[in-house]
């Protein structure tokens, strides 16, 4: 409600765009059981598609929240319902651009190739974040690098990877 107040008020707020998409884009994707629950409470229904256009437009001309569309918008993409993987590793490249010393990008591409079946490219990208991750400086590195491992395990049982 308040974003949608923020918007009355300066439709030129382009960040206000991410919060109302991703309402809009995940009100209407919910099962059945939830809109009618939904429904009941008086919550306000979404559209899907005007959630990823307004996720869109704050990706594209955001000034706080370009970053976190890119994200968000990205991550939708490749859901089951949306199965658009090529558009969603053109945004988490775009990130990765941005963003060069997050593994987090990466990480993401390279399971988004498994999901599509390129196995080469799924393979390379794990490697190179397990590798890139070896130091573990943080966390999230560290974390970054258990999954890394887990993943080239899965795929690969006859090889070993160190922690």
């Amino acid at each position: 409600t308040l974003l949608l107040k923020a918007l009355e008020l300066d439709p030129g707020l382009t960040d206000a765009y991410l919060g109302v998409g991703i309402y809009n884009y995940f009100v209407d994707t919910l099962s059945a059981i939830v809109k009618i629950l939904r429904w009941f409470i008086g919550l306000p229904g979404g559209s899907r598609l005007e959630g990823l256009k307004q996720m869109q437009l704050a990706a594209e001309k955001g000034d706080l929240t370009r970053g976190e569309a890119k994200f968000y918008l990205a991550k939708d993409y490749s859901r089951p319902n949306e199965r658009q993987f090529e558009r969603s590793r053109q945004l988490f490249r775009e990130l990765e651009r941005e963003y060069p010393r997050n593994p987090l990008w990466p990480m993401i591409i390279s399971s988004l190739y498994c999901r599509t079946g390129e196995a080469e490219k799924c393979d390379a990208g794990y490697r190179e974040v397990y590798s890139r991750t070896v130091a573990g400086k943080n966390e999230v590195e560290k974390a970054l690098r258990r999954a890394a491992r887990q993943a080239l395990q899965r795929r690969h049982p006859q090889e070993q990877f160190p922690e």
